[in-house]
């Protein structure tokens, strides 16, 4: 008599079942982490622009030359559905050295213009207490709120 060994047809179906329920998992798993990710990159990213347009405002460093007058600080504007934050010096007369910095990941979805004042003149968030930030991936909407008093904050997502 031949024994004859192998597999069933049901070991191998429940074989290939579980198999296929960990790669999902798995797969599902890495995409949300690599989404996290990406939230906390850009979310660090503009804080970092921010934060050096205030120190830098705040030190009263001059971007502008004898031509465009005295230092009055710096601009940063966002413009919704763009990737970038553009950081401009301010002078009396024109502007002064202008930074654009992208976003990873993320557009803003809104339009704002914040300007720094030097030397602890304070902030211009365009007439309100604070500025809200917007930037999104198309799914869900994250915040990034500047108040006049200086504080920076990261709201996180406000919207999906």
């Amino acid at each position: 008599m031949l024994l004859k060994s192998g597999y069933t047809l049901i070991e191998l179906l429940i074989t290939v079942t579980i198999t296929t329920i960990l790669v999902t998992i798995g797969v599902t798993a890495y995409g949300r982490a690599a989404e996290i990710q990406a939230i906390k990159s850009d979310t660090e990213k503009i804080i970092g622009i921010i934060t050096s347009a205030q120190k830098a405002a705040t030190s009263g460093k001059a971007d502008c030359t004898a031509t465009y007058g005295p230092y009055l600080g710096e601009r940063l504007t966002t413009s919704v559905g763009s990737k970038s934050i553009l950081v401009t010096s301010t002078c009396q007369n024109g502007n002064g050295i202008a930074h654009s910095n992208d976003l990873n990941s993320f557009t803003f979805a809104t339009a704002n213009t914040i300007v720094f004042r030097p030397l602890n003149q304070g902030i211009d968030t365009g007439g309100s207490s604070t500025q809200n930030l917007d930037f999104t991936n198309g799914s869900a909407t994250y915040r990034i709120e500047v108040e006049r008093s200086g504080t920076i904050k990261s709201l996180g997502k406000i919207s999906q």
